[in-house]
């Protein structure tokens, strides 16, 4: 019956509920849980600064206050180079970002706050009237609705009523747009794969997370080898991961998989952790985390991060 579809199947609890119901953004429990406990703040921002270079990079990676550290142009003269504009985690302060041209644009996740219909519907047509030929995003964890499965089992905790997971994809059903979960797809020679899934991060579940064993598995039969950009909502394990106090939080089975490939990416983004935006190079992969807000829901100083690629593996 109609009513019994709105019977919850499972809850992460009453305080998640309220938060998820009253659409609490996690900008302002942040905010309130630093004022009241304000020692326990400055202790945190001392670790933040002991696990980094500078007060410079720890005040803009934990504020966005100044500007990146990090090279966000990573462009080639190649003839025929394809041009990425990477944005993640814009959390719906996209309107906020400054999105410079090129010919892909990629999101890769956490889009949304809560992960409504209507947030969902009001980035899909941002997301679409931007300029670039194609758009690829993959999803995230807080992107509830895209999560059909989860959706169905835990929606009651993110809202009064039951939206559509098949609506909210066809919130993006546009010739320029794709959506890639655990997809594969090739722009003018530049073989992309997308997966947004995520290790299970605390006690209450989220969209797209799978146990530590979940995903050893899945990275190893879902992700081909032979791609170009890998396009991942969690970073790897030990690279651009650090939570605001320095800990590591990436995912250590994609980290062992990529290490172990002949042949990596050329490109890895990401998002996920926002105290950790900018590239690195290991290897013979460029990894960036490509986060536009701060762990305060800042944009300030964040740009998004350009990279051009060379089709077919060409010599650069």
């Amino acid at each position: 019956s109609a009513e019994g579809s709105q019977v919850p199947l499972r809850t992460n609890g009453r305080l998640v509920r309220f938060v998820g119901r009253n659409r609490i953004r996690d900008s302002w429990l942040a905010t309130i849980l630093a004022t009241v406990a304000f020692p326990m703040f400055l202790v945190k921002l001392v670790k933040a600064r002991l696990a980094r270079g500078s007060w410079r990079e720890t005040l803009f990676q934990l504020f966005s206050w100044g500007s990146p550290t990090c090279q966000t142009r990573l462009l080639e003269t190649t003839p025929g180079a394809v041009r990425f504009v990477c944005i993640s985690d814009t959390h719906m302060m996209h309107e906020r970002l400054a999105i410079p041209s090129g010919d892909v644009l990629v999101h890769t996740g956490d889009f949304t706050n809560h992960g409504s219909l209507a947030e969902v519907r009001q980035f899909a047509t941002w997301f679409a009237q931007q300029p670039h030929r194609m758009k690829i995003l993959v999803p995230g964890n807080h992107d509830m609705i895209m999560d059909s499965e989860y959706y169905s089992a835990f929606w009651a905790d993110w809202s009064s009523v039951k939206e559509d997971p098949a609506s909210a994809l066809a919130a993006f059903d546009n010739p320029s747009v794709h959506v890639l979960i655990d997809k594969f797809i090739e722009v003018d020679g530049v073989r992309v794969f997308g997966s947004p899934w995520v290790p299970r991060y605390a006690p209450w579940q989220t969209a797209f997370n799978k146990v530590p064993a979940e995903l050893q598995a899945h990275w190893a039969s879902k992700v081909p080898g032979g791609i170009d950009v890998l396009l991942t909502h969690t970073p790897p394990n030990g690279i651009l991961d650090r939570e605001s106090t320095g800990v590591h939080c990436g995912c250590g089975h994609l980290a062992s998989l990529l290490s172990t490939r002949p042949n990596p990416p050329r490109f890895h983004v990401f998002g996920h952790i926002h105290s950790d935006y900018g590239s690195e190079v290991r290897g013979a992969t460029t990894f960036v985390n490509a986060a536009s807000v701060s762990d305060y829901y800042s944009v300030g100083g964040r740009r998004p991060i350009v990279f051009d690629v060379v089709p077919n593996r060409q010599s650069t």
